[in-house]
């Protein structure tokens, strides 16, 4: 139970949101107006991720549908685990739906966040994860969460950068500067 003073805090927290979402004229964000995981040629676009990030060789789809994956083997860029099943992976927007919502997206149209959603042109946009870690990340900018490990660290910094541009997406002085440190020190 939450004690009454922490509660009416919240209350209010909440409230100066939504009051400030509608004076900037933004619809407070929802997933289903981000269309994910269209079609991509013959398969939908998370099966299109998995197929690509998965080690050469070692992809296996099903006889029957082949856009289903059965496994494979894929290096998660975050943690570095190696993983062998598709059910332990998820397909991350580097850049999550909810961030890009907040940070420039709620001006979209559906057609541009549904292209958004589901753009393979920069193989950085979206990635097979470990799905533990892309459930840790969740919506959150890299001034809250980044992976551990300098190489995994100046990849994660690169590839918010490019879809920031890309996608002309405005981050807050805080992500601004966790991508800075990010960088910093990379090639």
């Amino acid at each position: 139970m939450i004690p009454h003073r922490l509660l009416g805090g919240l209350v209010l927290t909440a409230l100066l949101a939504v009051v400030l979402l509608t004076l900037a004229g933004a619809a407070p964000y929802d997933r289903a107006a981000w269309p994910h995981w269209a079609r991509a040629g013959a398969c939908d676009v998370r099966h299109a991720v998995l197929a690509r990030d998965a080690a050469p060789g070692t992809l296996r789809t099903d006889p029957i549908r082949p856009c289903r994956v059965l496994s494979g083997r894929w290096m998660d860029p975050y943690t570095g685990v190696a993983l062998a099943r598709p059910d332990r992976l998820d397909v991350d927007h580097v850049v999550p739906l909810q961030w890009a919502h907040e940070h420039g997206g709620a001006a979209w149209d559906q057609a541009r966040r549904q292209a958004y959603a589901n753009d393979l042109s920069y193989r950085g946009h979206l990635l097979a994860v470990d799905r533990r870690a892309n459930r840790a990340k969740g919506a959150r900018g890299p001034a809250a969460w980044a992976p551990v490990g300098n190489a995994a660290r100046c990849d994660y910094g690169h590839r918010w950068a490019a879809v920031l541009v890309v996608w002309d997406l405005r981050p807050g002085e805080a992500d601004r500067a966790a991508i800075r440190d990010l960088l910093r020190g990379c090639r």
